[in-house]
């Protein structure tokens, strides 16, 4: 199911720009929401979650690239050290990257999301790999530092919690930055952002930022972060994260969607997301 989706996105995509791809995207998830529920609810009753090892690295990756690529962003741009989100560009300098405090070009809360995603980065490693051009591998080494240097604040007190929110550990940047490295780590294996891939799903699995129950209400957020840790799962062989993703999708798949099949938020943005697997 999620390789023919991939596909049929893809196709939408490369056919459209902006929002009028995730219009355009309603229209499919439409024809396949009963498959797709239906896969999410035959996974939740096996034992063991069922795993995709065919194309490991376009499952996570082909709808980041047709993000980071509609922003304006490809591996000589990031090369040059230029990196697009959402209209805007900053002139990045490699050997002082931070995660914490982005460009002022991405000051506003949506766009330092997406930088701390690092979606921007995938045109550099997928589909054709430029981690062997001149540059690339500094690129890649300087994320790898950058995230080090940003540990995960944890939950455990209302100070850490509070600095999660300000350094991007708050549950909706660490999905955005999931999916992200989901493709970075499949592409590359690089041990630096391996770890990080951990730390971030490590978030993910922590049940006092969990956008869904106990702690939250059944919520799109929720539904992206078990997709993400699916990914994941796949991408770092963990079946655990699988399962953990599957049961929490199974027990919240009545309150997401409608009986007709629409997400009861009623978004056509993130209904072709909800509907990825």
């Amino acid at each position: 199911m999620r390789s023919s989706w991939s596909s049929l996105e893809g196709s939408l995509y490369a056919g459209a720009s902006g929002w009028a791809r995730r219009s355009l995207a309603v229209v499919a998830a439409a024809a396949v929401v009963t498959v797709a529920l239906s896969s999410v609810w035959v996974c939740g009753v096996s034992a063991t979650p069922v795993f995709k090892t065919s194309a490991p690295v376009d499952e996570p990756c082909t709808v980041r690239l047709a993000m980071a690529r509609d922003w304006g962003n490809t591996p000589s741009s990031i090369l040059a050290r230029k990196v697009s989100i959402s209209g805007h560009t900053a002139h990045v300098d490699w050997a002082h990257l931070s995660l914490v405090t982005p460009p002022s070009a991405f000051s506003d809360i949506g766009r330092t999301q997406l930088w701390r995603s690092l979606i921007w980065a995938v045109p550099l490693v997928y589909p054709t790999s430029a981690t062997a051009a001149p540059g690339a591998a500094a690129v890649l080494s300087a994320i790898g530092k950058a995230l080090a240097a940003n540990p995960d604040p944890g939950s455990a007190t209302a100070a850490a919690r509070a600095r999660g929110i300000t350094h991007g550990w708050e549950e909706g940047t660490n999905t955005r930055r999931e999916q992200g490295l989901n493709c970075l780590v499949a592409a590359t294996r690089n041990p630096a952002l391996t770890r990080a891939l951990r730390a971030a799903v490590a978030a993910n699995l922590d049940m006092v930022r969990y956008y869904g129950p106990p702690y939250h209400p059944i919520h799109n957020h929720g539904t992206m972060a078990n997709l993400a840790l699916l990914d994941s799962a796949t991408v770092l062989a963990t079946p655990a994260w699988a399962k953990t993703a599957v049961t929490r999708l199974k027990a919240e798949m009545t309150g997401l969607f409608s009986p007709s099949g629409f997400t009861l938020e009623q978004s056509t943005a993130y209904h072709p997301d909800l509907l990825r697997r």
